[in-house]
């Protein structure tokens, strides 16, 4: 059974979402499931002095606040960028995928039109064959026969 133009377009565009949902959101929801889980894990455990709880923030969480919202913002930059030339790239790859679509069919049909007239043409040479086959054997008995 072969699919449709339109059937195998949509089974491209359903295997770019899954890619999308498996390679993108799913490591990121994780991470922000280990956060999570790790300020839960922070909650529960036993407090310790004031002070030290705020030299901790001020000394080692705000600047590492501070340089990771940098390595952030490029992030958030760089997956911008990524989606605009997506979308840039998306109508010629379309186009592109349509016409390789289109030259597979073409060849499919050619490979299968060659197929049928090579069937053809072998039950039609068919007699001719056992007849050639049949005289080459007989002169190979003859020359069994010589001494």
């Amino acid at each position: 059974m072969r699919l449709t133009r339109e059937e195998r377009l949509q089974k491209t565009q359903n295997r770019i979402r899954r890619t999308y949902r498996l390679e993108i959101l799913l490591p990121f929801l994780l991470g922000v499931a280990g956060l999570v889980v790790l300020t839960l894990i922070a909650a529960l455990v036993p407090r310790t002095s004031l002070t030290a709880n705020l030299l901790i923030t001020i000394l080692m969480i705000c600047p590492l606040v501070i340089l990771t919202f940098v390595l952030v913002l490029i992030m958030v930059a760089s997956v911008y960028g990524m989606g605009r030339l997506n979308n840039i790239a998306h109508k010629p790859m379309h186009k592109l995928e349509s016409l390789t679509i289109t030259a597979r069919d073409k060849v499919v049909d050619s490979s299968d039109l060659i197929t049928q007239q090579t069937v053809n043409l072998s039950t039609k040479t068919a007699p001719l064959e056992t007849w050639l086959n049949g005289a080459f054997d007989r002169k190979k008995k003859k020359r069994e026969d010589l001494p």
